[in-house]
């Protein structure tokens, strides 16, 4: 915002709630494409409460963009599970505190890591306990990987 504020005195506030306006708003834009920046604009179109979209705008070489496609995890609500076997896999994993001193990325991907960990752990345990039921014995390889970078 400091950058196009500096350059647009007019841009609009991105915030206009309870009276007040602000610009403070962020984008992060890696040093590779801050080259391609061309300018930034406030948009007011009403489809946010009180709420201004900053629209960032890139000229890019179109004969150097590379596409990546992520493979995407299945959705594990197509399989057949348990609830309270998942709660209570996921309160054994989550007995620890996180270490405050590591970085958001890697608490946010030990989280998921828990999190799909008790989702295997509960599959394993009503598939034991029925299997008749719960016909799958652990979350198969395709559900994996959701927020983990398996």
């Amino acid at each position: 915002m400091q950058i196009c504020k500096s350059k647009n005195p007019d841009l609009i506030p991105t915030c206009e709630a309870n009276g007040g306006k602000t610009w403070h708003d962020s984008i992060l834009i890696k040093g590779r494409l801050l080259n391609f920046f061309v300018s930034g604009e406030v948009i007011r179109n009403n489809d946010f409460d009180t709420h201004n979209p900053f629209v960032a705008k890139f000229r890019v070489p179109s004969k150097t963009v590379a596409f990546k496609t992520w493979k995407v995890p299945k959705d594990w609500t197509t399989l057949k599970y348990d609830q309270w076997a998942f709660h209570k896999q996921y309160q054994k994993l989550s007995d620890t505190r996180p270490n405050d001193e590591l970085d958001s990325e890697t608490l946010i991907v030990n989280w998921a890591s828990r999190v799909e960990t008790a989702f295997d752990m509960s599959l394993q345990e009503c598939h034991k306990l029925n299997p008749d039921e719960f016909p799958q014995p652990s979350l198969p390889k395709d559900f994996r990987g959701r927020c983990t970078g398996h």
